[in-house]
């Protein structure tokens, strides 16, 4: 569950889609917000243009969130999280 405005909410495929994302190496915050937009939408979420942009900053947080972690965890558990 992420918040997204006042609402928390449940999105499927979120993990997936940062992962991905994270592949892309993309550090343009506009780019990276339409990047997850899409990617959420791709993965079958629902996001209603009406609220968009909460969503738009509600996903980049989260996933900073998710590099903090990915960082964290790599740190710990050296070569775990490679490509193969």
């Amino acid at each position: 569950m992420i918040k997204v405005g006042e609402i928390d909410v449940g999105i499927m495929g979120l993990n997936r889609v940062f992962q991905e994302i994270a592949t892309l190496g993309i550090t343009d915050e506009t780019r990276l917000k339409d990047e997850l937009v899409a990617s959420v939408r791709k993965a079958g979420n629902y996001i209603a243009k009406s609220k968009e942009q909460d969503y738009r900053e509600a996903l980049l947080r989260e996933y900073k969130s998710f590099l903090q972690w990915k960082g964290e965890e790599e740190q710990r558990f050296p070569g775990a999280y490679r490509e193969a």
